[in-house]
């Protein structure tokens, strides 16, 4: 039993001549939905498993579903894709993971409608395939993730990367995917683990001299506020609350407000200033 993958057939609609490159291959609607078929059925068997990854018709679900002679249908859904079409196919899931495998070389593919930057097991080699975006963000998507094991599997990629207008088969996949080097590693991972365990052993001395100067800190400014409220002259100011000090104690000058009432303020300013819990 072999596994067969394609997206976006859009049977029954018309538009999609106007927004993608089809209306080059088709001269009408119809005959773009009777072609598709025919790729299909010339391509995928009775007892193979074809899954469509979203957009499969615009209409008349099981008509378009009863011209498949595949009996193994898997549904994606797709933005297109209404809840009923679940009753028609084998299963149908908003994503799924297939496995597929070619003698001793096998893989986890990773099947939706959108295209993603990361998916289960990414980094450690799976493979995603999507449908949506009908061939026009590979390159993006190429630029932003260099040597990605993803690929649109949509007809419109496959009549650019195959000829024509049919499923990938696991072949396919494997050909066009296994290739690559990826681009989520699980030894970046890896590395950036040990970067932060690096950090985290470095975090015990840091509070410890951060813990002093806050206790200094502390000090000199309890000092300022008691001078402030004995009318003395201030210390060497050495932190950023001085001025707002000054600036609040010229304020109060002559009222009733008590030393206690002062302390709350400048305290509250000193920690909005210097984020430290006095």
């Amino acid at each position: 039993m072999r596994k067969f993958f394609t997206a976006d057939t859009h049977f029954s609609h018309e538009r999609i001549l106007e927004i993608t490159d089809r209306y080059r291959d088709f001269s009408s609607i119809a005959d773009h939905d009777d072609r598709i078929v025919d790729a299909i059925n010339a391509t995928v068997g009775r007892d193979d498993e074809l899954y469509v990854l979203g957009d499969f018709c615009w209409r008349a679900e099981e008509s378009w579903a009863s011209k498949l002679k595949c009996r193994r249908i898997h549904l994606i859904f797709g933005n297109h894709d209404k809840a009923k079409l679940g009753k028609i196919f084998k299963t149908a899931e908003d994503t799924t993971i297939v496995k597929i495998a070619d003698g001793p070389t096998q893989r986890e593919v990773f099947c939706s409608h959108y295209p993603h930057a990361y998916w289960p097991k990414s980094h450690y080699g799976s493979l995603h395939l999507y449908g949506h975006v009908h061939a026009e963000r590979e390159t993006t998507l190429d630029a932003a993730f260099p040597g990605r094991k993803s690929t649109d599997a949509g007809v419109d990629n496959a009549k650019i990367l195959l000829g024509e207008y049919r499923p990938f088969s696991q072949d396919d996949v494997f050909d066009i995917l296994l290739p690559r080097p990826g681009h989520d590693f699980v030894e970046w991972y890896d590395e950036q683990r040990k970067k932060r365990r690096g950090e985290r052993d470095k975090v015990p001395a840091m509070l410890m001299n951060e813990n002093i100067l806050n206790r200094q800190a502390a000090e000199r400014f309890r000092e300022n506020l008691n001078a402030v409220n004995e009318g003395k002259q201030l210390l060497p100011p050495t932190e950023q609350f001085y001025d707002k000090a000054m600036e609040v104690s010229a304020e109060i000058k002559g009222s009733e407000t008590t030393a206690k009432e002062l302390a709350k303020r400048l305290s509250e300013q000193f920690r909005r200033n210097n984020q430290y819990d006095i």
